[in-house]
């Protein structure tokens, strides 16, 4: 497959693949630390480069910890999470950027009740339209 992918790349490849050859772990730990590159694309990639077997390994094992670690802390207070105790322990937790949350939060209510109405209005207009054609057609009738 590395061929096929040179031919596509026209060899722009190469210079990646020897950068993978010598600092294989610390590219692969940063992508796998950084949760932004698809697991299956980045091991794939990887498939195609020139990484050590060793170096993927450790850099897979040990830079996917931080992503495990955060869906089991949220997983684990996901149970909890409607509770008025998790959510004072959050809002205590946020310190100073309670604020900020807080405001973000009755900015986003506000946005969702506003669109939420508009929505409402445009359906009321269009079925007042409707009625008024309707009334129209039936006075064409009579």
């Amino acid at each position: 497959g590395q061929s096929f992918v040179n031919k596509i790349l026209r060899g722009k490849s190469l210079k990646l693949d020897n950068n993978i050859e010598q600092k294989g772990f610390k590219i692969m730990f940063t992508m796998r630390v950084s949760m932004v590159f698809p697991h299956d694309a980045l091991s794939y990639a990887a498939g195609l480069s020139k990484i050590k077997y060793k170096d993927f390994i450790l850099a897979t094992c040990l830079g996917m910890i931080p992503e495990v670690l955060a869906y089991s802390i949220l997983g684990k207070s996901a149970e909890k999470i409607l509770s008025i105790k998790f959510l004072i322990y959050t809002i205590n937790k946020l310190g100073p950027y309670k604020y900020l949350v807080f405001a973000g939060l009755i900015i986003l209510i506000a946005i969702i009740i506003y669109f939420h109405n508009k929505n409402k209005a445009k359906k009321a207009s269009y079925i007042k339209d409707e009625e008024i054609i309707q009334e129209e057609n039936d006075n064409i009738e009579k």
